[in-house]
């Protein structure tokens, strides 16, 4: 009996710490020869719980006085205004640049989305034939 119980609260500290398994990540990228951007989109169910985004630009043809200058640029500001869908919902915006690399991530925060298409009821599927439908690359985890 006791092995039982144990085993019970096993598999019920199992689900709790996994979440039952409802929530999937689309995970998408596009790339160029110079940058790589990726959206990771978290489905729970039918509904979109969270976004967030890393661009990576290679400066590998930069010499370092240039890549001295790309460091004291505020690309995040730049983001924002080339991405005006969500311009409104970038959030915690970081840039670095280490190794020749400019990497750009920030949270995206769904409820702010000015884009009619992107809405919040949506499917892992449905993010995917999107985003697929954007040039990005897309996969579920």
């Amino acid at each position: 009996m006791k092995k039982l119980l144990y085993g019970a609260l096993t598999l019920v500290f199992a689900l709790v710490l996994t979440g039952c398994g409802n929530r999937e990540k689309v995970v998408c990228e596009q790339k160029s020869t110079s940058y790589t951007t990726q959206l990771v989109t978290e489905v729970e169910k039918d509904t979109i719980r969270g976004m967030s985004m890393k661009m990576e630009m290679d400066l590998s043809a930069y010499s370092d006085a240039q890549i001295e200058q790309v460091a004291k640029q505020d690309f995040c500001t730049l983001v924002k205004s080339y991405l005006s869908t969500y311009s409104e919902a970038l959030e915690n915006c970081k840039q670095d640049v280490s190794r020749k690399i400019l990497t750009i991530t920030s949270d995206i925060n769904v409820n702010r989305i000015t884009d009619q298409e992107l809405q919040l009821n949506k499917t892992s599927k449905e993010v995917k034939e999107y985003f697929e439908k954007q040039g990005y690359t897309c996969e579920i985890k």
